[in-house]
């Protein structure tokens, strides 16, 4: 889950951006 505009941890970790 996209929380802000490029963090994704939520429940795609595999497109989680720093």
């Amino acid at each position: 889950g996209v929380l802000e505009k490029r963090v994704c941890w939520i429940v795609e970790p595999q497109i989680q951006e720093e």
